[in-house]
């Protein structure tokens, strides 16, 4: 999305150049304006970023649902990090043990949402997934606006047109969603991105004791900030 709306091209190009796994030679011979997708915690992003000198646009989802996505997502994968039931999966997402880039889901939140409130440098655009998908038109402008770059209504009407779900999930099956880093996790270099794409999934997978103990986890390491945190869950 944040692609098309910086180059007005509606193709889709696939899975993003991450910057935790890609080679930095690659990095650093990428034309300029240069975006990148990243999961690292904030302790871990360049030091041009915490100054200021790059944009950031930081997507926040809800952790239930996020567990239940990258649970499908790993069990999708080729060589996956983790095999076994989602009990068993849910028992390591709550833990610091987690393997993340740089932490648990409650570590990358909180260092992310602290750097937020204490770094006046930041050039930061945060995002809900929920939010998204109650008014995608308003957030791509939101976007528009981050990137400092064209409102013209009708390109970014077709950008919400294009970047709907299923027509994300449906062009990522093609050749543009192949990738020569990935053909080690997926087919022919296909990660497993798309799912389903909704708000509330959870309900669907946790049991009512998963449910009971990860509310108890998330308030323990959330403290103050689940408050202000404010997820919607349905």
């Amino acid at each position: 999305m944040a692609r098309m709306i910086q180059t007005k091209n509606l193709q889709y190009s696939g899975s993003p150049e991450m910057m935790e796994f890609q080679d930095i030679g690659v990095i650093d011979q990428m034309k300029s304006s240069r975006m990148f997708h990243t999961h690292l915690t904030y302790p871990f992003i360049s030091k041009a970023a915490m100054e200021g000198h790059l944009k950031i646009i930081y997507v926040l989802r809800n952790p239930k649902d996020n567990a239940c996505s990258y649970y499908a997502f790993q069990c999708k994968l080729r060589n996956a990090s983790y095999t076994g039931n989602f009990d068993g999966y849910l028992k390591a997402y709550l833990s610091e043990e987690f393997s993340g880039s740089g932490g648990s889901w409650f570590t990358h939140t909180t260092e992310w949402n602290n750097a937020i409130l204490t770094n006046p440098d930041l050039k930061i655009l945060f995002l809900r997934f929920e939010d998204l998908k109650k008014n995608l038109y308003q957030n791509i402008l939101r976007i528009a606006t981050f990137l400092e770059v064209d409102h013209e209504e009708t390109f970014l009407r077709k950008v919400e047109q294009t970047v709907a779900f299923e027509n994300l999930k449906k062009e990522h099956a093609t050749g543009a969603g192949e990738s020569e880093i990935w053909k080690h996790l997926g087919d022919n270099g296909r990660l497993p991105i798309y799912r389903k794409g909704i708000v509330g999934d959870w309900k669907n997978e946790f049991t009512v004791a998963q449910n009971e103990k990860f509310d108890d986890v998330y308030k323990e390491k959330m403290g103050d900030m689940a408050v202000n945190l404010e997820f919607d869950y349905e």
